[in-house]
């Protein structure tokens, strides 16, 4: 798959089907997630052992914190997918990415969303509804899982209103599960990577 590609493979990872070939330069660090299932409106929180005897501390609010934090991330992507702004324009209202992402996944989102617009695609339809889980992993860092309501429609489209880009064999049916590691920095939570699983359909 060419770079082209991989970039519209990831927001639609992010943002519809959750599926594909996941693009490099997105999902970043551990393989897809094993086979977890996520429950709606069920939060958890836990430390984990680093070491015998040693245990962290969660930071206060960690996990509503993390919660608004991805549900923010996936909201802002959703609105500024369907009109992706050219590098140095500003983000459309209601959708900065930046507002709750961090680097690496700032950056690589940032990037993939100039690209579309120099291509001149955006999406259309209705994007996925999070139904997210969380567990607390460190002092400063919150493990989500998801698994979403379906998108509707939802679809790569360019100037003329063609699709732009259709997922390829192997796709798994809607919803599929996503992983996301979200870390708290510079004063607020933010996703830092996300690895979606596209082989298989999730139960919620």
């Amino acid at each position: 798959m060419g770079r082209s590609g991989a970039a519209r493979t990831v927001l639609a990872v992010v943002l519809s089907a959750l599926a594909a070939c996941s693009a490099p330069a997105y999902v970043i660090g551990d393989a897809p997630p094993g086979d977890r299932r996520s429950t709606p409106g069920v939060s958890t929180a836990r430390p984990i052992t680093a070491a015998p005897g040693v245990s962290f501390s969660a930071r206060p609010g960690a996990v509503e914190g993390a919660l608004a934090a991805y549900r923010g991330f996936l909201s802002t992507t959703a609105v500024a997918a369907a009109s992706p702004p050219a590098a140095g324009r500003p983000w459309p209202k209601g959708g900065d990415v930046t507002a709750y992402s961090v680097d690496p996944a700032r950056a690589a989102e940032v990037t993939q969303l100039h690209a579309m617009a120099q291509r001149g695609e955006h999406f259309v339809g209705v994007p996925i509804a999070p139904r997210p889980i969380a567990t607390v992993t460190g002092t400063d860092r919150v493990q989500v899982l998801d698994c979403p309501v379906p998108s509707q429609g939802w679809r790569l489209v360019a100037r003329d209103g063609s699709t732009a880009w259709s997922p390829p064999a192997g796709w798994a049916p809607q919803p599929n599960p996503i992983e996301a590691t979200l870390v708290f920095r510079d004063g607020r939570w933010a996703v830092a990577k996300l690895v979606v699983d596209t082989s298989r359909t999730c139960t919620p």
